[in-house]
């Protein structure tokens, strides 16, 4: 196998639509390992993919990020599955960090979850990088993207985002300095731009909620960026590999 593709969040969404479209574009010498907590949601996509590509190898693992797993748990369960997994000739390692959860609430009301929202959108994010730091050294493997699925919420303050707002920025923040501290790594921060996902049809629908009437028109005539294209916009980033590593790109950016 030439190229190892790790997706969190991959069982649906932007996440599953990276491994699925990766899957088509890469049809053989891949191996994936898709990361999600609904374990019924990844079978189904993970069935999917091996239907599409059989010459690829498909693995999945269950993990809820909202348990304070440490760097050497998350390291042993990985290897549980990569346990017959030869990585010899693996050149190229592509990870996306798509997990996240979005909560709507004043700031009195957020600083009850605050512990909650941070473990799941950074502090796991941050273990997971160290994790596969020591599983696949830049030595051994000397092509690796690192890959935040941003928002443009990292750089904006809303009411009722504020645990959203917060961590997003946080994440984005804590990519640009992997990136100073491992020039070598190619890391990048990509923003997709307003996706037809769960994530905003949970905004739309929440009372809690507060949007522009340009966000309610595009939502509600069709307007929104369908995950296909947002993915196909990143893969095509990214095989160009032109960009400054730790910098943040937006789907709507020109070429």
């Amino acid at each position: 196998m030439q190229r190892l593709i790790i997706v969190t969040g991959a069982s649906r969404g932007i996440g599953a639509t990276i491994a699925i479209h990766a899957n088509q574009k890469f049809s053989s010498k891949t191996i994936f390992l898709l990361i999600a907590r609904d374990q019924q949601k990844l079978s189904d996509v993970k069935s999917q993919m091996e239907s599409q590509s059989p010459l690829n190898v498909i693995l999945s693992m269950s993990i809820d990020f909202a348990l304070d797993l440490n760097k050497d748990q998350i390291i042993t369960l990985i290897q549980q599955n990569f346990a017959d997994i030869q990585f010899n000739n693996v050149k190229e390692l592509f990870i996306f960090y798509n997990h996240g959860t979005l909560r709507l609430e004043p700031i009195e009301s957020a600083e009850e979850t605050k512990k909650q929202e941070f473990q799941i959108n950074v502090f796991s994010v941050w273990t997971l990088i160290c994790a596969f730091k020591d599983l696949f050294p830049i030595e051994k493997i000397p092509l690796q993207f690192h890959i935040n699925i941003s928002s443009l919420m990292a750089t904006l303050a809303l009411k009722n985002y504020s645990s959203y707002c917060t961590t997003r920025s946080a994440r984005a923040t804590l990519f640009r300095c992997l990136s100073v501290e491992e020039p070598r790594l190619r890391v990048l921060n990509y923003q997709p731009g307003p996706v037809y996902t769960d994530m905003q049809r949970q905004i739309y629908e929440n009372r809690e909620a507060h949007f522009s009437d340009s966000y309610k028109e595009l939502y509600e005539q069709g307007k929104f960026v369908q995950p296909e294209q947002t993915v196909e916009r990143l893969w095509h980033i990214l095989i160009k590999n032109e960009f400054e590593s730790g910098s943040v790109m937006d789907f709507y950016d020109p070429e």
